[in-house]
């Protein structure tokens, strides 16, 4: 790609200028963190819930996050609920779980999103007593079936 400086030079720029431009700008935006932790810090300025698990040394391992208006959908449609994961297919490394519901007219909603360090049974049942948690708080009761693979 060729441009023109008010100076008249020219200047090019290949695809890896590009790349290493975005780059630096999206490490910037993180302001030293990683990008879980920055996502964790965005949530809590927004209208999402939040948990976090973290290890001995403080270390993020999981992030749990659902939006006020999916309480709302859950609170009208909370017959059946479907669990899900992706494995660490997304720029944090970590595996995705996610609860998603049912409304009405036969569309699906997310719930809960949920990123987890391990695929294990302590993760996954610290994930489920988040969900919990923010049933109680907000006076939901729990659904009357979960589905998962």
């Amino acid at each position: 790609m060729q441009t023109t400086k008010d100076d008249g030079k020219t200047l090019l720029a290949t695809k890896n200028t590009i790349y290493v431009a975005k780059r630096q700008v999206r490490t910037k935006s993180l302001q030293g963190l990683s990008p879980i932790v920055h996502l964790k810090n965005q949530l809590g300025k927004s209208d999402y819930t939040t948990h976090i698990k973290t290890d001995s040394d403080g270390t993020l391992k999981a992030l749990f996050f659902c939006h006020n208006a999916s309480l709302k959908l859950y609170s009208a449609y909370n017959t059946i609920l479907f669990l899900d994961s992706t494995y660490k297919t997304n720029k944090y490394k970590m595996l995705l779980f996610h609860i998603a519901g049912v409304s009405g007219n036969d569309k699906s909603f997310r719930v809960v999103f949920c990123f987890l360090a391990k695929e294990n049974l302590e993760f996954y049942t610290w994930a489920l007593k988040a969900f919990l948690s923010i049933l109680s708080t907000h006076n939901l009761s729990p659904p009357k079936i979960m589905i998962t693979d």
